[in-house]
């Protein structure tokens, strides 16, 4: 983004004590980068193939101090028979990649924590709340974050 007046109009005058105008343009480039989201699910510890775990597993993405524009995220993956098969990405829905993990782009670089919503009666097995930095990329450089979360009987 350009800072300033572009296609200003500037006059210069001739004579020994002239003043000659100054312009100073200053141009400034964003940062951005992503995050790839993964949800496995596991049933007393085991990788299930059926319908115990379907559903939505929600995720909050939370940009820290620093990060401007301030970014949240409400991020949604389906689970069908214990795979993710869809995503939303607040509220639009969003196709996963080919390894089942939704890209969540466009985000300002800076540190984020992503948290995951548990839901009632399943227990999270690793850190909820894992704090990860975002960094400017060329092509696409992804963090994975993947929360395992475990029912038991």
């Amino acid at each position: 983004s350009l800072t300033g007046t572009n296609g200003r109009t500037m006059t210069v005058e001739s004579g020994e004590n002239a003043t000659i105008p100054t312009e100073i343009f200053e141009n400034t480039k964003e940062e951005y980068g992503s995050l790839k989201i993964t949800k496995q699910v596991k049933y007393n510890g085991q990788a299930i193939t059926d319908n115990r775990m379907d559903g939505d597993y929600t995720f909050t993405i939370q940009s820290g101090t620093g990060v401007v524009p301030a970014t949240t995220k409400t991020i949604i993956v389906h689970i069908t028979n214990g795979v993710a098969v869809s995503g939303k990405i607040d509220g639009v829905d969003t196709d996963l990649d080919a390894n089942k993990y939704l890209v969540v782009g466009n985000l300002p670089a800076g540190p984020y924590t992503v948290t995951e919503t548990v839901p009632a009666g399943q227990n999270l097995t690793g850190t909820n709340g894992r704090a990860m930095t975002v960094t400017s990329d060329t092509t696409e450089l992804s963090v994975l974050v993947e929360i395992i979360t475990a029912a038991c009987v």
